[in-house]
């Protein structure tokens, strides 16, 4: 039976955690999946996934893989795209019929990006833009993938979007790596590499949620400290946040497009 490992992106106040309070609570994303997000997937099944806001809005998600480049997975133009209700916890398939997580036979990191905005503003065309300047296209390989430099550019486009939407648009935004490895790597736990932090950026700065070794991987060859406590995190826990400095505003904004009801 496959362990449950909720990754919970909690706020350093705890009276404002899943409270029943009236005291406003800040808009983040949460990402949690059936096992530990930090350790290995078998590639030959179907990810699991689950999402959750802390507060109703609109949803963003995109893939870059190192061998087909960008993927805009939610919203198609097909989708319906409905806004999400605070605490509930959605699957990929709550959001729309045959939208999964599937790497038969790839072995390797594929980087998981989220994005919520408090209006339904479509942020596709932004997302394609930003991304396709920096080398990265929708279904085209990269020439040089840049893994090491991955973080900052994302971070990049992350702040392009921010602008665009400007102050007023509350957003929060989520990159989740996931390694992909052979069922039979992961019997014989032939993966021995440290896993990579994820990373979410919400009321105003980044947060990092770093894993723990893997088991019997050299202790000095990484301890990253983790923000949380070890078996479950609680409320008030505070993340690692790097500063991030203040960015302009942008008041123009793109028309609504909202889910057909």
């Amino acid at each position: 039976m496959k362990r449950f490992f909720p990754i919970l992106l909690l706020l350093a106040c705890s009276n404002l955690a899943w409270s029943d309070s009236d005291a406003p609570v800040g808009l983040r994303i949460e990402v949690r999946s059936s096992q530990s997000l930090f350790e290995p997937f078998s590639n030959d099944e179907p990810l699991e996934i689950y999402l959750r806001s802390t507060a109703p809005g609109y949803l963003t998600l995109y893939q870059i893989h190192p061998d087909s480049g960008l993927a805009i997975l939610y919203p198609q133009p097909h989708h319906h795209w409905r806004e999400l209700e605070d605490k509930k916890e959605y699957r990929l398939s709550d959001l729309a019929k045959g939208l999964e997580l599937d790497y038969p036979g790839f072995e390797g990191y594929v980087h998981l990006g989220v994005i919520i905005t408090k209006e339904p503003i479509h942020i596709v065309p932004w997302l394609e833009q930003a991304f396709g300047e920096k080398g990265l296209k929708i279904g085209q390989k990269p020439e040089n993938f840049f893994e090491k430099d991955l973080e900052a550019v994302i971070e990049k486009v992350e702040s392009d979007l921010r602008f665009r939407m400007g102050e007023a648009n509350t957003s929060s935004f989520a990159l989740i790596p996931l390694l992909m490895r052979s069922r039979a790597q992961l019997y014989a736990g032939d993966w021995r590499e440290p896993p990579k932090p994820q990373r979410y950026f919400f009321e105003g700065r980044y947060h990092v949620v770093a894993p723990e070794p893997p088991r019997n991987f050299p202790a000095a060859s990484m301890r990253a400290p983790s923000p949380f406590p070890r078996h479950a995190p609680l409320p008030g826990a505070r993340a690692a946040a790097p500063q991030v400095t203040k960015e302009e505003t942008n008041k123009v904004k793109p028309s609504p497009r909202r889910e057909k009801k």
